[in-house]
């Protein structure tokens, strides 16, 4: 069983661009990745994402680990925050959220 911190989700206005994204059903993720303090286990009601690096430049995303397929992932609109300090350690601003995946044709 994977440990990782507690992060919220945020968007703008409440809307979800993400096509059914995680974001679209829950505010609350587990964030579990390399360096990224192990204090909570996994949860069935919690969706666990994972933290990589950017594709493009410095700095990070955020991916759900149960991954639907499609085309994606990609930026959906949200981005995950904690108010958690080891948080900070990671990263001093929010990390865009990729959960957003389309049908391909």
């Amino acid at each position: 069983m994977r440990k990782g911190i507690g992060v919220y989700v945020y968007k703008t206005g409440g809307l979800d661009t993400s096509c059914g994204g995680v974001s679209a059903t829950h505010d609350r993720l587990l964030l579990v990745g390399p360096g990224v303090p192990e204090i909570l286990e996994e949860h069935p009601s919690v969706p666990t994402v994972e933290l990589l690096p950017a594709n493009i430049g410095d700095g990070f995303r955020v991916v759900p680990v149960d991954q639907p397929g499609g085309a994606g992932p990609m930026f959906g609109g949200a981005f995950v925050w904690s108010t958690d300090s080891r948080f900070r350690n990671l990263s001093e601003q929010p990390i865009a959220l990729h959960d957003r995946w389309e049908a391909q044709s």
